[in-house]
């Protein structure tokens, strides 16, 4: 009997320790503030800067309508085929974009990561 009460308190722990309301890696707040999460363009070349109230970031992937790529801490440029993305300070980039000759609508998501907390900019270009 001693053992049934055992092995049912057991059981109890570790379905509580597995719940899915536990936050391994810590709390996930926004600690990058980027100034805006979506810009829209026209076709012609632009040079866009924008700000973030976040110190500590990094781009962690690009990804356009054909591929996505990923990025570590150490990558503080992206070059792609009309854009280029580059970390000017701690607390800003830019995005310089190439004329849109295509007469298609261009964009791609930009996602910055900072620990566990990750937030994307929308680039589209007419």
């Amino acid at each position: 009997m001693m053992i049934k009460y055992l092995v049912i308190s057991i059981w109890g722990i570790l379905l509580y320790s597995c719940s899915s309301n536990d936050n391994i890696d810590g709390p996930t707040t926004d600690s990058i503030k980027l100034s805006t999460n979506e810009i829209k363009i026209n076709k012609n070349e632009s040079v866009e800067t924008i700000t973030t109230g976040g110190n500590w970031w990094w781009f962690s992937s690009i990804k356009t309508d054909n591929s996505e790529i990923q990025y570590d801490e150490n990558d503080v440029v992206i070059n792609g085929d009309w854009y280029t993305v580059t970390k000017v300070t701690n607390t800003s980039f830019k995005i310089n974009v190439e004329e849109n000759t295509t007469n298609m609508k261009r964009e791609f998501t930009l996602t910055l990561r900072a620990g566990n907390y990750f937030d994307s900019l929308i680039l589209i270009q007419e």
